[in-house]
């Protein structure tokens, strides 16, 4: 038995919520361009959050002893350098 770091199942609803995120504010641009001091950041940091939510939602389960990424719908593994 492989001992195996799974990620959270989270991620992924998480990135369908932030592409929902996106889409409202595409909607409600005029309206937050607004309030410059306030909405315009907080548009960045939400537009911001999106790049390393893209790199979560893709992790695969990985072996905690070789660090292999387990590739299942191969059914095999693949090398990957962890960092």
């Amino acid at each position: 038995m492989v001992d195996v770091i799974v990620p959270w199942r989270g991620w992924k609803p998480a990135l369908v919520g932030w592409y929902a995120m996106m889409g409202l504010l595409v909607v409600l641009f005029p309206f937050m361009a607004s309030d410059y001091c306030v909405m315009i950041p907080t548009m960045m940091a939400i537009i911001l959050a999106g790049s390393p939510l893209h790199r979560l939602a893709k992790e695969k389960p990985v072996c905690r002893t070789c660090s292999l990424e387990l590739d299942g719908e191969r059914g095999g593994t693949m090398m990957r350098a962890r960092q």
